[in-house]
C-alpha cells in the first residue's frame, strides 16, 4: 500500500487581538494541542488570560508585530477591523497568516464584499457605490426608497448604517457622513436571519458548520439559535 501523507500541525499559533472571540479560539486550539500567543493592548486581555502568553502593545506597533511574527509557527487575527497594512508587514518577511492580507482587504470593506459576491455568482440586494453628487443622485433613481445607506469601512454591530425613506433624509446622512465612500443597498423585507459558517484547510478540504439562525436587539446580535 502506498504511504499515507502526515500533517503535523504548527506548534504556536499567534493572534492580532485577544478580546472574547480570540478567547474561544484559544480554548479551542489548547484542546487540540496547539501553543497558543496573541497581542494586545490591554494587559490580561481575555484571550491573554488563557494562552500561553500575551504581548502587550497594538496591532500596528511594528516591534510586538515582528515579536509575535517570530514566536508563532502560523498567524491569524480576530476581527476584520485591522490595518491591512500588520498583515502584509508579517507576509512580507515571510510569515503565513491565514486568512491572507487579500481576503482582509475583502472583508473588511463593503463595497469590495458585495463585488466578490457577485463575482462569484450569488445574488445580493441592488446596490450602488455613493461618494459624489452625480453618484447620489443615480442611486437615487435607480434604486429608490426604502433603502440602507452603508460606511464602506468600519461597520458592526449597526453601526455605520442609516436606513433612509426619502431623498431629504438619504441626503442628510450622506452629509453627515462627510461624503465618505457609502453603499446605496436597497432595504428589502425578510423573515429572519441565517448563517452558515464554512471553513477550508490548505489541502482544500471544506467543512460546514449547522445553521444558524440570528436574533437581533436594536441591529446588534442577542442571540444564535444553532441548529436554527
Amino acid at each position: 500500500m502506498p504511504s499515507q501523507k502526515i500533517f503535523l500541525p504548527p506548534s504556536t499559533l499567534g493572534m492580532l487581538g485577544g478580546g472574547q472571540l480570540g478567547r474561544m479560539f484559544a480554548l479551542a486550539a489548547k484542546q487540540m494541542g496547539y501553543r497558543v500567543i496573541t497581542l494586545d493592548k490591554t494587559p490580561h486581555s481575555p484571550m491573554g488570560q488563557v494562552c500561553d502568553e500575551q504581548i502587550v502593545g497594538d496591532l500596528d506597533d511594528p516591534d510586538a508585530l515582528e515579536r509575535l511574527g517570530d514566536k508563532s509557527n502560523i498567524l491569524t487575527y480576530e476581527f476584520e477591523h485591522i490595518d491591512v497594512g500588520c498583515v502584509e508587514m508579517l507576509e512580507e518577511k515571510g510569515k503565513i497568516v491565514r486568512p491572507s492580507s487579500n481576503v482582509l482587504k475583502i472583508t473588511q470593506h463593503r463595497l469590495f464584499e458585495k463585488e466578490f459576491i457577485v463575482h462569484a455568482g450569488l445574488r445580493v440586494a441592488d446596490y450602488a457605490k455613493v461618494e459624489s453628487n452625480t453618484e447620489f443622485d443615480a442611486a437615487c433613481a435607480k434604486i429608490g426608497f426604502p433603502a440602507v445607506l452603508k460606511t464602506v469601512h468600519g461597520g458592526y454591530d449597526g453601526k455605520g448604517q442609516c436606513i433612509v425613506r426619502d431623498k431629504s433624509q438619504a441626503l442628510k446622512v450622506f452629509n453627515a457622513m462627510k461624503r465618505h465612500p457609502l453603499v446605496w443597498e436597497k432595504k428589502i423585507p425578510f423573515l429572519k436571519e441565517l448563517s452558515i459558517i464554512a471553513a477550508r484547510d490548505a489541502e482544500g478540504n471544506v467543512v460546514v458548520y449547522p445553521v444558524s439562525e440570528n436574533m437581533h436587539i436594536d441591529n446588534i446580535l442577542d442571540t444564535a439559535i444553532v441548529p436554527a
